[in-house]
C-alpha cells in the first residue's frame, strides 16, 4: 500500500524554457507539506546558510565570542559596548548567534557555548575563526561560478581571483595572502601528524617546497633529520616564512628562495620538489606548466610529492591524514594528460607525483 503521504502522478507535462520537460502537478499533491515539517525543516538550514555562515563570520570579525570569553556573563548592553556595535545590532547578532547554539543566555546575560569557547575564541590552539575568514573572504567568491565549473569540468571559480591573484607576482594581494595563509596554518595544526612518516621524503635529501607560503608545512617535517628544506614563493611570503621559521626555532635548517613559481626557474640542486595544495588552485595550463618545470629542475631519480590529485587522473592511493603529502600514484596519468614520460607511477626510481 502506497503511503498517504506519497507523491500524486504529474498529469500534464510541457517543455520549460531550458528545453527540459517540467510537469504540471495537481494543486493538492503537496497539501501535507509545511514550513514546519520534515521537508523543510531539512532544507532550512542549506536555503539560508548563506546567512548563518554571515552572522558567524561577521561575530568572528567582530571578536564576540573572544570578549565573551575575557568576560562571561555579559548582558547586551555590556556586548554592545564591548564590540563597539550598536545595541539593536548587538541583539540580533546575539539572537542569531543564539539560535546557532553558538551562545547561551541564561537570564539576560549571554556566555559561550562549547563550541564558542573550544575553538572560536581568537588565539586558541587550532581555533577555526581562520576557516571563517577564508570562506568569507576567499571560498565564496569562487563557488559563486560552481555551476560553470560543473558544466566546463574545470575551476572557472579561478577568474574571480585575476586582479590580485593570490599568485600573481605582479599585483599580490597583501589580505587575501595573510587569509590563505593563515588557514593553511589551521589546516596543518590539525593534520600535521601525518607528515611524520612520507616514504618518498626519507629518499630525498634537500626538498624544493614550492608555494610555501609562510613555512609552516615545512616547520611540521621535523621527523626528518637528514633533509634539508628550501621554501619557494614571492618575497612577501618570503617575509613570511623567515618569521615562521625564526618563532618555530627552524632558521638553521630551512631557508627561503623568492621567485614566481610561474615566472621564474625552479632553482637547481634539490632532488624533491613538493607541490602541496596548489595545483588544484591553478588554471589547467599553469598547473601543467609548473609540473613541466619541475620536470626539469629535477634529476634523474628526483621525487615530485604533491596533495591534490591534477584534473585528468586516476588515484587509488590513500593519504595518512587529511592533506598529507605523502602519497603517490598507485596508477600512471590518463593518456593525454601532459606529463613527461620519466614521471611515473608509484614504486618506480623516477620522480613521482602524489595526490
Amino acid at each position: 500500500m502506497k503511503s498517504a503521504r506519497a507523491e500524486k502522478t504529474p498529469y500534464a507535462a510541457r517543455p520549460s524554457v531550458s528545453g527540459m520537460t517540467t510537469y504540471a502537478y495537481d494543486p493538492n499533491s503537496n497539501a501535507d507539506v509545511t514550513w514546519e515539517g520534515p521537508e523543510y525543516a531539512r532544507l532550512r538550514p542549506i536555503v539560508f546558510g548563506y546567512a548563518t555562515f554571515e552572522a558567524l563570520s561577521a561575530a568572528c570579525e567582530l571578536d564576540l565570542f573572544t570578549a565573551l570569553a575575557g568576560k562571561p556573563g555579559m548582558t547586551a548592553t555590556e556586548v554592545s559596548a564591548r564590540i563597539d556595535l550598536p545595541a539593536h545590532s548587538t541583539r540580533l547578532l546575539l539572537l542569531t548567534c543564539c539560535s546557532m547554539d553558538l551562545l547561551v543566555k541564561n537570564g539576560d546575560r549571554y556566555y559561550n557555548s562549547y563550541i564558542s569557547d573550544k575553538i572560536l575564541v581568537r588565539g586558541k590552539p587550532k581555533c577555526a575563526i581562520p576557516f571563517v575568514r577564508s570562506g568569507q573572504l576567499l571560498q565564496y567568491r569562487g563557488f559563486y561560478h560552481l555551476l560553470d565549473a560543473l558544466r566546463a569540468e574545470t575551476n572557472t571559480g579561478l577568474r574571480e581571483y585575476r586582479d590580485g591573484h593570490l599568485y600573481d607576482s605582479l599585483s599580490p594581494n597583501p589580505e587575501l595572502e595573510a587569509v590563505l595563509y593563515e588557514v593553511m596554518a589551521a589546516i596543518w595544526e590539525l593534520s600535521h601528524p601525518g607528515l611524520d612518516d612520507i616514504a618518498e621524503l626519507r629518499e630525498v635529501n634537500h626538498l624544493l617546497d614550492v608555494a610555501g607560503g609562510n613555512a609552516v608545512v615545512a616547520s611540521h617535517l621535523h621527523d626528518y633529520p637528514h633533509l634539508r628544506i628550501s621554501v619557494f614563493d614571492r618575497p612577501t611570503a618570503c617575509e613570511r616564512a623567515r618569521q615562521t621559521l625564526a618563532a618555530n626555532g627552524k632558521a638553521a635548517h630551512i631557508d627561503t628562495v623568492a621567485g614566481d613559481m610561474l615566472a621564474d626557474p625552479f632553482p637547481p640542486g634539490p632532488d624533491g620538489i613538493s607541490l602541496c595544495h596548489i595545483l588544484s588552485a591553478l588554471s589547467d595550463e599553469d598547473r601543467d606548466r609548473v609540473i613541466r618545470k619541475a620536470y626539469d629542475a629535477l634529476p634523474s631519480g628526483g621525487r615530485l610529492p604533491c596533495s591534490t590529485s591534477p584534473a585528468g587522473t586516476t588515484s587509488e592511493a590513500s593519504s595518512t591524514a587529511p592533506g598529507c603529502p605523502s602519497t603517490s600514484w598507485s596508477t600512471p596519468p590518463e593518456p593525454g594528460w601532459p606529463i613527461p614520460p620519466r614521471i611515473t607511477c608509484a614504486g618506480s626510481p623516477t620522480p613521482v607525483c602524489g595526490t
